[in-house]
């Protein structure tokens, strides 16, 4: 009888490994629907041969026997079929190869309860077995993977070399994904809303036309990456590297970038309305058209960055470095500027109405042709700068440096000179 009873065992083993392995790719690559009630129907022939062949074994027949109902979701199914799979694996190898009794789950050499109780308990604890537990226990994703449209949310691959690998249009919402390596990644379309890639490796990957609104990015390297269109509402990249990165017309709005590296950065059309950039570099950063209505970017800097026809309404650039930028026809209504360096600014037909100015270092700057009515401009230095056919209507210049400047009227500025003539207001130091 006990060789009858192994024969079935050795004869079906083959086929289990096999279900076995299959289940574990589909864990591992996240293909979970459909391939649950494939792998129930799988388990099921198979645990019903060897039953049959040990029908006195009540851990063969009972313990081991699925018993969920169909409408259960596939991750359920799928877990549980692993769980049941692995203990029959294991359990007919020692019958196979073993000398003495094996020793099975929960104790069963002490038989202080039933097979019927241990069942329950096993069941149980399958049934506990949530979406979210399941992911973090058996995803592995490997690198130069295809995981197109697979659905990764709440994944634990921390840490994880994954680069060179494809989640276009993949879900990976609230992923933890922290000091994981995406460098070289297909991630256009993907969803990585709320997820934690903090000090990630996104170098070089494609992000075009993600959506990533409340992510953690914070410290993460995204250098060379391609953000097209990305949508990062609310997400946190500060101290995050950008150089080179090209966010065209990206949604940035309440993104924090502080002390953020965006070098060479393409932000052209870009929305940052709202977004905070204290301390942030963006050298050579191009942003023609962006939108950055009420950012505050104190201290800040954009030597040699274009923000040509940019909207800078109402931002804080108190203390930031201007040098050599572009903000022609530029909108700086109302922007807070005291302090900030525009050495040599390029900012002709700005509109800078209501501006403040003050402090401000204004050497060798373009101002042909700006709207400075009402600006604040007490105590800025505008050594040399040019103001031919500027609006200087209420502007104030109490203080102000105005040596070698070209006033308005194309006349180089004399000490002594009263202001009031172009409809300024207060007396320069000279």
């Amino acid at each position: 009888m006990m060789d009858e009873m192994n024969q079935e065992a050795a004869k079906q083993m083959p086929m289990l490994r096999a279900l076995q392995k299959s289940i574990e790719h589909s864990i591992n690559m996240g293909i979970f629907s459909g391939v649950g009630s494939t792998a129930v129907k799988s388990y099921r022939g198979l645990h019903g041969k060897i039953a049959e062949a040990m029908s006195e074994d009540p851990y063969i027949t009972e313990t081991l026997a699925y018993d969920l109902d169909d409408d259960t979701k596939d991750e359920q199914k799928l877990a549980t079929v692993q769980m049941l799979l692995n203990q029959l694996v294991a359990y007919l190898e020692m019958q196979l190869h073993g000398d003495q009794e094996p020793e099975r789950p929960f104790e069963f050499r002490k038989r202080k309860r039933g097979f019927e109780d241990i069942g329950r308990d096993l069941q149980g604890q399958l049934l506990n077995v949530t979406r979210s537990a399941l992911r973090k226990a058996v995803i592995s994703v490997d690198r130069g993977e295809d995981l197109t449209g697979q659905d990764l949310s709440g994944a634990d691959l921390r840490g994880v070399d994954m680069s060179d690998s494809n989640f276009s249009g993949a879900n990976l919402q609230g992923a933890i994904l922290e000091h994981a390596n995406l460098s070289d990644c297909n991630l256009r379309g993907a969803n990585f809303s709320g997820a934690n890639l903090q000090s990630a490796n996104l170098s070089d990957s494609n992000l075009s036309g993600a959506v990533g609104q409340g992510a953690n990015l914070s410290s993460a390297n995204l250098s060379d990456a391609h953000m097209q269109s990305i949508n990062l509402e609310g997400a946190d990249l500060h101290t995050a590297n950008l150089n080179d990165a090209n966010l065209e017309s990206a949604n940035l709005s309440g993104v924090n970038l502080q002390a953020a590296n965006l070098s060479d950065a393409i932000l052209s059309r870009s929305n940052l309305q709202g977004a905070a950039l204290n301390g942030a570099v963006l050298v050579d950063a191009e942003l023609v058209s962006a939108n950055l209505e009420g950012v505050v970017a104190t201290s800040a800097e954009f030597t040699d960055a274009s923000l040509a026809r940019a909207n800078l309404s109402g931002a804080n650039f108190a203390g930031a470095l201007l040098v050599d930028a572009n903000l022609t026809d530029a909108n700086l209504e109302e922007a807070n500027l005291t302090s900030a360096n525009l050495t040599d600014s390029t900012m002709n037909r700005a509109a800078l109405v209501g501006a403040n100015l003050s402090d401000a270092e204004l050497v060798d700057a373009d101002l042909s042709n700006a709207n400075l009515s009402g600006a604040n401009l007490t105590s800025a230095n505008l050594t040399d700068a040019n103001l031919r056919r500027a609006n200087l209507s209420g502007t104030n210049l109490e203080g102000a440096e105005l040596t070698d400047a070209t006033m308005p009227d194309g006349r180089t500025y004399q000490l002594g000179m009263d202001v009031s003539h172009y409809g300024a207001e207060g007396q320069p130091r000279r």
